[in-house]
């Protein structure tokens, strides 16, 4: 089955705001339009902050990343990891993976919830 490029493509700055979805600026990245691509660099290198931030305060092992965009994969998982990486304190240097959730989006949150209630 040939896949075609979505009529966006090289046009994303031309969709209504209101009009605009993750998957559309994702589809966009795959096919190389350099706004949809800033727009992932832009957002990895924000949620990289925020990941650092979280090490700081929490200490964990490993960040699960799940959800619309990360289904984009590298284009924004790389800026991720790699502000992640410059903003980690270095205490923390190297103890903490940064991975993407194997679990079904819909199951995720109940399946969270199960985890914590104690019998």
């Amino acid at each position: 089955m040939i896949q075609s490029t979505p009529d966006y493509v090289g046009t994303l700055s031309q969709v209504p705001p209101e009009e605009l979805t993750s998957k559309m600026v994702g589809d966009a990245a795959k096919y190389g339009d350099p706004l949809a691509i800033k727009v992932f660099e832009k957002t990895g290198y924000w949620l990289g902050i925020a990941m650092a931030n979280v090490v700081a305060f929490s200490g964990p092992e490993a960040i699960f990343l799940m959800g619309g965009p990360v289904k984009a994969g590298e284009v924004l998982l790389n800026p991720a990891r790699e502000s992640f990486k410059k903003h980690l304190c270095f205490v923390y240097d190297g103890s903490v993976e940064i991975r993407v959730s194997e679990l079904p989006d819909n199951d995720a949150a109940i399946l969270g919830a199960a985890a914590l209630v104690k019998a």
